[in-house]
């Protein structure tokens, strides 16, 4: 069957066959609309603010964007604004960290005691300490 040749339907048939009524319908869809421009709305203002701060974060500009969402009557969440900027591509990504993480103390191995805890040194070679300095080559790769 050809796109030409199938049968027309009006809403009310179809509404009726899924369940709903015409109201139901047209509600939904002038909803859908409502949303829609609300999202274009706010979506506007985040490029606007991102022009001046391009890594400003999503919880920040929820903050920044209150006095908006209030005048223009947009009721909208903060996971709500999280998704919405998903979809659009809008998170900012969080940033690699340029040094190497040295020290894990929360551990589950065995932690020793300070042993030099309240000692002075009087004299020569009666303290010894040694530290490990890492040293980035390239990718860091462990390079100590």
């Amino acid at each position: 069957m050809n796109v030409s040749q199938r049968e027309s339907r009006s809403i009310t048939a179809l509404c009726s066959l899924l369940g709903y009524t015409r109201q139901a319908y047209y509600q939904h869809k002038k909803q859908l609309e409502k949303e829609s421009l609300q999202h274009d709305l706010l979506i506007d203002q985040v490029l606007n603010i991102r022009k001046k701060q391009k890594h400003i974060g999503g919880r920040k500009l929820l903050f920044l964007l209150e006095p908006f969402i209030q005048e223009h009557h947009i009721s909208i969440g903060r996971d709500a604004f999280f998704d919405l900027l998903s979809e659009r591509c809008l998170l900012v990504r969080k940033r690699k960290r340029n040094k190497p993480i040295t020290t894990f103390s929360d551990h589950w191995m065995r932690k020793y005691p300070n042993l030099i805890e309240g000692f002075y040194p009087t004299a020569p070679n009666q303290l010894w300490v040694s530290d490990i300095t890492y040293i980035v080559v390239g990718d860091y790769s462990g390079t100590y």
